[in-house]
């Protein structure tokens, strides 16, 4: 895990999964110097103009939306590097010169990840190359009209921004949204399949909007009362907009976690809430990709799911949710944590 200082930016992230866990997406949020590698010399912000793609317009305030599209610096690279043969070193140079963009810490150790990532993802570029080429309108079209859906779900109430970094990554699950000078900024894989972009971006814009209406700072050390709550309303959120589904597509990113954190419920809701006031970096590591208190791996997005599961069944909207200021939500995590144990007592 790494976490940079930097006030002016906080973050959500999804990361990487395989380097950390196998074939799973691990939500954290992490301070970064411009988020990503490659923030420097980017394109002007361009807004978008509106569009329709079947899903409700906005009632009331419209949440304003700016593209960034950085696909055709990749592909520029990736031109330049497929003229000849080039060995992995001077493949690796050519990327930090042309495009220098991925979604991992400055420095050095950023540039290790980043090194691996590229290399890794390098042959299997030509399978997802038309995506990169012909997709980026259609996920500005999608994230306008996801905004148009969230924003009345959400309870947006006055006008806010968003902004749009559709990149070239390494074929991983990455999206994230970093808040910059007070806008978020969602950045969006174009060469994942559509139907998991969708998934993704419902996820990321659903943090933006809930860190722009409840004021929340972001950053990594926030809360773990925050990181429940968060992860359960932008889960929920994509429930709602994606109804239908079996509930591992909104939550399960390793096959029969689900299942097991279940059986486990109890001994999780038990073992994570002596920890919700905790905001430090080991601790939300602890919860979000590491093992817990139980051996359970993202126990705090299952106590998310419940939890948000819990306030909504019992008359809360997302709207009423998303307005939560920082100092309310561990009184409502706590106290919800308790239902639910008294729910549980005496079954498994």
């Amino acid at each position: 895990m790494f976490v940079l200082a930097r006030p002016s930016s906080s973050v959500f992230c999804t990361w990487p999964s395989e380097r950390l866990h196998a074939r799973r997406l691990i939500g954290i949020a992490v301070l970064l110097t411009g988020c990503a590698r490659g923030t420097g010399g980017r394109s002007a912000l361009q807004p978008l103009a509106p569009s329709s793609a079947g899903w409700p317009a906005a009632v009331g305030p419209r949440v304003s939306l700016e593209v960034e599209d950085r696909t055709p610096k990749f592909l520029a690279f990736y031109r330049a590097a497929t003229i000849e043969p080039l060995s992995e070193p001077q493949r690796w140079l050519l990327w930090k010169r042309m495009y220098d963009f991925a979604a991992v810490p400055p420095g050095v150790g950023g540039d290790t990840i980043a090194r691996r990532l590229l290399s890794d993802a390098w042959p299997r570029y030509p399978e997802v190359m038309s995506r990169i080429r012909d997709d980026p309108p259609a996920v500005a079209n999608m994230a306008r009209a996801m905004l148009d859906t969230l924003a009345p779900l959400l309870g947006v109430d006055r006008p806010l921004a968003v902004r749009l970094l559709i990149y070239v990554g390494a074929l991983e699950p990455n999206a994230f949204t970093v808040m910059t000078d007070s806008v978020a900024t969602v950045a969006v894989p174009v060469e994942r399949p559509a139907d998991e972009r969708m998934m993704l971006m419902t996820h990321e814009l659903t943090h933006a909007l809930n860190l722009s209406l409840a004021h929340l700072p972001g950053g990594w050390e926030r809360s773990i009362a925050q990181t429940i709550l968060s992860e359960g309303l932008a889960m929920r959120a994509t429930e709602r907009v994606h109804p239908g589904r079996a509930e591992t597509a909104y939550i399960e990113q390793r096959p029969g976690w689900l299942t097991e954190s279940r059986m486990h419920e109890r001994e999780i809701l038990s073992g994570i809430r002596p920890f919700l006031a905790r905001r430090d970096g080991e601790t939300i590591a602890r919860f979000t990709f590491g093992l817990g208190t139980t051996g359970t791996d993202r126990e705090a997005y299952y106590v998310g799911w419940r939890v948000v599961g819990y306030l909504i069944e019992h008359g809360s909207s997302l709207a009423t949710l998303a307005h939560l200021r920082e100092q309310e939500i561990p009184e409502v995590v706590n106290r919800t944590i308790g239902q639910l144990l008294n729910k549980t007592r005496g079954t498994r």
